[in-house]
């Protein structure tokens, strides 16, 4: 009996230490509708990709998730410091990639052209880059294209007016501030269709980029170490179509 009661004390301490063992990962993602939902400066369990991103650490026992919604400009800076251990829903390019480790791709991310039909009623006529010098354009602070267009506003060949939220952007175009941006595709029909501006803004078919978004993790959090395990989970959700699912739920209606 005394070692029965020693076996199953030992089992429940045994479960009690792992569970309060587990690390909490803080990951980062600006409001990013229809990926992320809510208001900047709190806690967020709502969006296609933190759904996802709650899934892939459900199925890493040693972790626990909380995703926190931050300006883009605050979060590039909370996760280059180490304060924040990584962000939800970003792109790579060399800059990044100094200070930050990556997973596999999670979303494949299309970028057009979104612009006014009031003050461009015959839409956004482009075959290369350079045929957009003459539209004014709008920017999102420290995003990024692609190599190419970034080096158009580099050399002031392209002078954009710049804003901190991509929202700003749907406004300068009804108020005619900027002749165009450019957006996820999926990404804009949802916020023009939750706005109701269908008659006011317009989502150009023609493909301006092509980019994969991944999770990144500061290299100084200790939380990189998940990165494997974050690898294996995205995995086993595309073998198993919870991938699949999710993105659905969210991308069935533009």
């Amino acid at each position: 009996m005394k070692f029965t009661l020693i076996t199953i004390f030992s089992i429940v301490f045994f479960f009690t230490v792992q569970t309060h063992s587990q690390t909490r990962v803080v990951l980062v993602i600006e409001p990013y509708p229809p990926f992320a939902l809510g208001i900047e400066e709190t806690i967020t369990t709502k969006g296609i990709a933190v759904e996802i991103a709650h899934e892939i650490f459900r199925r890493i026992p040693e972790a626990t998730l909380e995703v926190q919604l931050l300006s883009w400009a605050r979060l590039m800076v909370e996760v280059r410091m180490g304060r924040k251990d990584g962000i939800l829903l970003i792109y790579k390019n060399p800059e990044r990639e100094k200070f930050m480790e990556y997973t596999l791709p999670v979303f494949s991310g299309r970028h057009v052209i979104v612009y006014s039909k009031e003050k461009n009623p015959k839409g956004i006529i482009w075959k290369t880059y350079e045929d957009l010098i003459k539209y004014k354009y709008g920017k999102v602070h420290s995003y990024s294209i692609n190599p190419a267009f970034d080096l158009l506003i580099t050399q002031g060949r392209i002078k954009p007016v710049t804003v901190t939220r991509e929202i700003h952007n749907f406004k300068s175009l009804i108020k005619r501030k900027i002749d165009f941006f450019i957006s996820n595709d999926f990404v804009a029909n949802n916020v023009i269709k939750t706005n109701g501006w269908q008659d006011l803004i317009f989502v150009g078919d023609k493909e301006i980029s092509r980019r994969d978004w991944f999770i990144s993790f500061s290299k100084k959090s200790s939380a990189k170490r998940f990165i494997p395990q974050v690898n294996k989970a995205i995995l086993e959700m595309e073998a198993d179509g919870t991938m699949k699912r999710i993105k659905n739920s969210g991308f069935s209606e533009k």
